[in-house]
């Protein structure tokens, strides 16, 4: 399970979290856009998609920008989620540039209550570029493909925003609030990654 690390902003808006996981299995279900609050220190900072998975304890979501193209999937715990927004005229906006791109639903294939465990192992599987946040910094810490996954632990191969390689980071998988992977950033630093490999720049 991923423990919360955040100290609750009482300035922050409030929900019930009954009403956010109705808002969340309605956008699974349907497979609606809505909006996901999850900093509380920047109350405008959101991030549009669709529920691509969902448990009592955490969430995939398939993430859209505000120009309407994908942008990556990213699993998160429910309890960091303090609002949700659905039918606003961001929103709409966003679904209409949505549909004119094309663009299509991600699919992912959900692997039960475990979800950040299984969230791992597919991006170790296919070597995907991930980034993390870990104990609730509220920033992405860690940023690389995964090299060794076990029960308690996560090895990350680190890569710099030019694909270099910068270390390892052992990372406690009960630290991580969120990872991403196949977002633009992460979609960027991968295809410098395997551009230095396949010419032969990197040691």
């Amino acid at each position: 399970m991923v423990k919360n690390y955040r100290i609750q902003n009482a300035n922050a808006p409030k929900e019930q979290p009954g009403d956010i996981a109705s808002f969340l299995r309605m956008s699974l279900d349907s497979h609606k856009i809505i909006t996901l609050f999850t900093n509380d220190l920047d109350p405008n900072q959101f991030t549009c998609g669709i529920v691509a998975a969902l448990s009592e304890t955490g969430v995939v979501f398939s993430r859209i920008d505000v120009y309407g193209s994908n942008d990556g999937i990213a699993c998160l715990p429910v309890d960091i989620i303090y609002r949700v927004e659905a039918d606003t005229p961001l929103i709409q906006r966003v679904a209409t540039l949505w549909k004119l791109n094309g663009e299509e639903n991600t699919v992912y294939e959900s692997s039960g209550n475990e979800l950040l465990r299984g969230f791992l192992k597919q991006a170790y599987s296919a070597q995907k570029v991930v980034s993390m946040e870990i104990m609730d910094s509220r920033r992405y810490d860690v940023c690389g493909l995964i090299g060794k996954l076990d029960e308690t632990f996560v090895n990350v191969n680190l890569l710099d925003g030019n694909g270099n390689p910068t270390g390892t980071s052992l990372v406690l998988i009960e630290s991580i609030t969120q990872v991403v992977m196949d977002a633009k950033e992460e979609h960027t630093i991968q295809r410098l990654y395997e551009y230095q490999k396949r010419v032969g720049n990197l040691t």
